[in-house]
């Protein structure tokens, strides 16, 4: 399942097709382009939110503590090669992605208002581009729907010092599964809500992931830093000072859609 996520290149190919103005993009990349209006600032914590998702927090550590835990051993190397490949890759994937978005939606004074406008991203690759929307659509709601609810089961089980875990028992780890189910069968009653918007629905939910991100970034600073938890293994300062700036960054987004109008 995820191989198919191969399909997001697409996006790179329809913003390539699209030709934007490269300076621009580059400029406005290295340089952006602050606006101090609630609307900006809100989409402002929303990026943030979905580049740095506060649940992943919750799952990764999760399934190793859940490895360590049936005598898997874990590689270190290994694994931070794979987050590192994975961050460069999805932050590739959608940096292209608001590219595209830009070119074929907001520059011709488009919104989008629903999942479906979201694939005019995809125009220039014409029929293509809709069975790779489709595809990629499918694909990512299959992996995001164990990660979402598996979080929200560790966090809750975690919280309480329940017993935990996919690779436990039913019997053992009961409320544990009983939150999973029961997360899957509220998002899927949520989804069937007359009215219900998709697109304002992932929107709004990764605009909390930002307001929270600071919590947690904090949190997860202290624990790295604290020898009596990670040893000898405390992380080296150029991480501390990008998550204390993070910390500081995402604090100021907060505050400023807080005060703006």
């Amino acid at each position: 399942m995820v191989s198919l996520t191969a399909v997001l290149i697409a996006y790179v190919i329809a913003a390539l097709i699209s030709k934007p103005n490269w300076y621009g993009v580059l400029s406005s990349t290295l340089i952006p382009h602050v606006m101090m209006n609630k609307t900006w600032l809100i989409a402002s914590l929303g990026l943030l939110g979905t580049t740095i998702s506060p649940y992943l927090l919750f799952w990764q550590a999760g399934e190793e503590i859940e490895e360590l835990q049936e005598g898997i051993i874990i590689q270190v190397d290994k694994m931070d090669k794979g987050v590192w490949l994975g961050m460069i890759y999805s932050n590739l994937i959608a940096f292209f992605i608001i590219i595209a978005a830009a070119v074929t939606i907001h520059s011709k004074g488009l919104e989008i208002q629903s999942v479906l406008d979201a694939e005019k991203a995809l125009i220039p690759l014409g029929r293509i581009g809709m069975a790779v929307f489709i595809i990629g659509f499918i694909a990512s709601g299959f992996l995001a729907l164990p990660v979402l609810a598996g979080s929200t089961a560790y966090a809750v089980a975690e919280l309480m010092n329940w017993p935990e875990g996919f690779g436990a028992s039913p019997a053992h780890a009961l409320v544990f599964f009983i939150v999973l189910i029961g997360t899957l069968l509220g998002g899927a009653v949520i989804s069937l809500l007359p009215n219900f918007n998709p697109a304002d629905a992932l929107y709004y939910s990764q605009v909390l992931d930002g307001i929270l991100l600071p919590v947690l970034i904090l949190i997860l600073l202290v624990l790295s830093n604290d020898r009596q938890i990670v040893g000898e293994k405390k992380i080296p300062s150029w991480m501390n000072f990008f998550a204390i700036l993070t910390i500081l960054l995402s604090l100021s987004a907060d505050f400023a859609a807080l005060i703006s109008h």
